[in-house]
């Protein structure tokens, strides 16, 4: 008696298990808020250690993103639970930081930092 196993359907199921599906494309909101996120490292002049920063973390961003889900009843105390889910969300693709090291450093190229004048202080300097 010759049983036909059904290892094919197996196989072909453990073809794509550990695939990673790809990321879905960045949203406006998303991007205006990683340009302005960009905007404010390059007027503060934190470029490179950002740059650094974000290079450095980039594996782990998707870890980053569910301690922010973890810790998420202790920042909605100070942030609004809406903004913490947008940022886990976004933390949670590769391509967010991706994006975010892009615009830092092109913003940095570009020299669109505006210049400080050294008579004009914020409160707390």
């Amino acid at each position: 008696m010759n049983q036909q196993r059904p290892a094919g359907k197996f196989w072909a199921g453990l073809k794509h298990a550990f695939a990673i599906p790809e990321d879905r494309p960045l949203t406006e909101q998303e991007l205006r808020w990683l340009q302005f996120i960009a905007d404010k490292v390059v007027k503060r002049r934190l470029s490179a250690p950002a740059i650094l920063l974000l290079q450095s973390v980039m594996p782990l961003n998707f870890v980053g993103s569910q301690l922010l889900v973890f810790f998420k009843p202790i920042i909605s105390a100070v942030f609004p639970p809406e903004k913490c889910d947008e940022a886990a969300d976004l933390l949670s693709r590769r391509r967010s930081i991706e994006a975010l090291l892009e615009m830092i450093e092109e913003r940095e190229a570009a020299g669109d930092v505006a210049p400080e004048s050294p008579g004009k202080r914020t409160a707390g300097h």
